[in-house]
């Protein structure tokens, strides 16, 4: 071939935050905006994966320290603007995890829909997650950490990211997920 295809440029995914600087393609990452005025607890988020067959272990963001189960998290918090946590999964020996941090909001961040200004009007806190990789491990680890924050903080949860698809085909499948209690939708 003479001529090279020229690429298009990648539509951006992640929100514009600097905790999602430099995600890779393919990498799940999710949104939960809540009305609360305190996180939740890890010990929280912990309960609520066990129940949905995960055995969560949290380590420092950069995932350097061994990781804590039941009795390493009750003196856990997190604050707001903090790192936060990595959160892996024991039960599985693949992927990396993901990082997870909350830090103080406006409605101005909200998704551009009207499920999301009806299911927090008034959002005081969001909960950032991304996955550690593309893997199909990391990105049940965040749909589901997203999914129990939801449920946890009857927030709103916006998940992205989840990868290519068609096959082998380099086409980004950007399409959003949207879901709330409050509200009993989802998009």
């Amino acid at each position: 071939m003479s001529e090279e295809t020229k690429t298009a440029p990648l539509p951006a995914t992640a929100p514009e935050d600097p905790f999602f600087a430099g995600i890779a393609r393919g990498v799940s990452f999710a949104r939960v905006f809540t009305g609360r005025n305190t996180p939740v607890l890890p010990a929280e988020i912990a309960d609520a994966l066990t129940g949905r067959g995960f055995v969560p272990g949290f380590t420092d963001p950069e995932g350097k320290n061994a990781a804590w189960q039941e009795a390493g998290l009750a003196d856990a918090v997190f604050t707001e603007g903090d790192e936060g946590y990595r959160i892996v999964s024991l039960s599985s020996s693949r992927g990396n995890g993901c990082k997870i941090m909350v830090r103080s909001t406006t409605a101005q961040e909200l998704p551009d829909d009207y499920l999301a200004r009806r299911a927090v009007p008034r959002p005081r806190l969001v909960y950032l997650i991304m996955a550690g990789g593309p893997g199909n491990s990391d990105r049940n680890l965040c749909e589901n950490i997203a999914e129990s924050l939801m449920i946890l903080t009857d927030g709103l949860a916006e998940i992205g990211g989840r990868g290519p698809k068609g096959g082998n085909r380099p086409e980004l499948h950007d399409s959003f997920w949207l879901g709330s209690l409050r509200t009993g939708d989802q998009r």
